[in-house]
């Protein structure tokens, strides 16, 4: 499966959604976003199940929200 960096932003932003309640409230700037895209797609590095790219995602946001 190969993945971009804007659709992962996209995907992130959703993530972030779910927990914020809407995509209007979210507290990062675009830099920010494009960063978790970059680690996202380096962690992910071409896998095919598209179950555990969701899942790491969301173990980026939850780290990024945490730390």
């Amino acid at each position: 499966m190969r993945l971009s960096g804007k659709w992962t932003e996209k995907m992130i932003t959703k993530a972030l959604a779910d927990y914020f309640g809407s995509e209007e409230t979210l507290p990062f700037s675009k830099e920010e976003y494009k960063e978790l895209a970059h680690k996202v797609l380096q962690e992910w590095n071409g896998g095919e199940n598209e179950e555990a790219f969701y899942s790491l995602v969301h173990d980026a946001v939850y780290d990024m929200l945490t730390n």
